[in-house]
Parts: structure tokens; C-alpha cells; sequence
């Protein structure tokens, strides 16, 4: 896991490009003391989709996109996480009034491993599977609408998995049972359908699972 910088609190699956890691070198043509311009990128298309000018900042630094070299990560903006080596690591954004939709281009942030939104309406982007960094996606509490994304499974880093929400439809995709670091799955909540996979049985590391309140049938695994 990376040492923290600062602590401020349709595709198919075949056709998504792999994820690029940008590093930084003498001979990179963006400041080895910043974020890259693709995660600058990232947090603009969130900022953007997501009515940030409206943000609750709760007396935190606020986003800051008019100036091309403002700084994330020695500013402290409000919600993001950041690494030594100044990459962005986690977005906590939960009860910030963020409401608006996942920008597909969330998985430009190759090296994040905490991110934490609600108020969120829309799909869940398949895009997202490029974050196999993640270790924690909280998603609860929001509209998101659509399916649960096969490409999920991509995210075998996940201990924590919370998808709590009124209007996800759909089954629960096989491919969950790729995530064996896994310790805490939430899918309650929702209009899920179909029979509990088996592949559930491969999260050997699963310590709490709720299901709960959903239209699943059939027999549990």
C-alpha cells in the first residue's frame, strides 16, 4: 500500500483498453511534483459530472480547475488522498452533495485505491474495472440505475465492496467471486434478480455479506 501524501478526509468488457500507469521522469513533460495530467483529467470529468461548483466543502479546499498548476495533492483538496510520489489514491466524497454520474474516465486514476461517492445517478461506468488498485468502493446511498458490471471482478484488490442502493436491477454477476481479498460485500437494498452465483463461494476471506431485501430466488449456494 502506498504511504499517504496528504489525509484530507456500451462497451463490452473485451473492447476496454488495458490500464496505463502514468509515471513520472526528468524527461516527463509534466511536473514530477504534481498528479499527471491524466489524473488532472479524471478529477475534472468527476468534478464536472458531478455539479462540483455545489459541493458541501465542509470548510475543506475546494476542487480548483482554473488554475493548470494547482496542486491536489500539497493544497489538500477537499475529499482527495494523495501518495508520496503524488498520485492520487483516494476520493472520499460521501455526503458532499456530489450528485450527478460516474464520468467513464474515472479509470484514469490507475492508482486509486479508496473511493467513497453518493448521490450518483446513471450506470455504473464498465470502465471502472480498470482500477485494479482498489481496495474499498463504497457506492451506497445513491440512484444509480442499470446493472452491476461484469467487469467488477477486475478489481481483485477489493476488501470492501458496498453497491447499497434502491435501483440497481439485474443478477449478480459471476465474475464477484474473482474478488478473493474481499472482506465486506453490500448489495442490499436493491431490485437484484436470479440465483445467489456460485462463484460466492470463492470469497474465502468474506467476514460480513448482506443480500438482504432484494427479489433473488432459488437456493443459497
Amino acid at each position: 500500500s502506498t504511504v499517504p501524501h496528504s489525509a484530507e478526509p456500451t462497451r463490452s468488457p473485451s473492447n476496454i483498453v488495458p490500464t496505463v500507469r502514468p509515471t513520472c521522469s526528468p524527461s516527463s513533460a509534466y511536473d514530477c511534483n504534481n498528479i499527471s495530467p491524466l489524473e488532472r483529467q479524471a478529477l475534472q470529468d468527476l468534478y464536472n459530472s458531478t455539479d462540483g461548483p455545489n459541493w458541501n466543502y465542509f470548510s475543506g479546499i475546494p476542487w480548483n480547475f482554473s488554475d493548470p498548476n494547482a496542486n491536489p495533492c500539497d493544497e489538500g483538496w477537499y475529499g482527495v488522498t494523495c501518495s508520496a510520489d503524488y498520485h492520487v489514491i483516494g476520493i472520499n466524497l460521501l455526503g458532499s452533495y456530489s450528485t450527478g454520474t460516474l464520468p467513464e474516465t474515472i479509470s484514469l486514476l490507475s492508482y486509486l485505491q479508496k473511493l467513497h461517492l453518493d448521490q450518483l445517478i446513471g450506470n455504473i461506468p464498465v470502465t471502472l474495472g480498470q482500477l485494479t488498485s482498489l481496495e474499498s468502493l463504497d457506492l451506497s446511498y445513491n440512484e444509480l440505475t442499470g446493472t452491476i458490471p461484469e467487469t467488477i471482478g477486475q478489481l481483485t484488490s477489493l476488501q470492501h465492496l458496498d453497491l447499497s442502493s434502491k435501483q440497481l436491477t439485474g443478477t449478480i454477476p459471476s465474475t464477484i467471486g474473482q474478488l478473493t481479498s474481499l472482506q465486506h460485500l453490500d448489495l442490499s437494498s436493491k431490485q437484484l434478480t436470479g440465483t445467489i452465483p456460485s462463484t460466492i463461494g470463492q470469497l474465502t476471506s468474506l467476514q460480513s455479506l448482506d443480500l438482504s431485501s432484494n427479489q433473488l430466488t432459488g437456493t443459497i449456494p
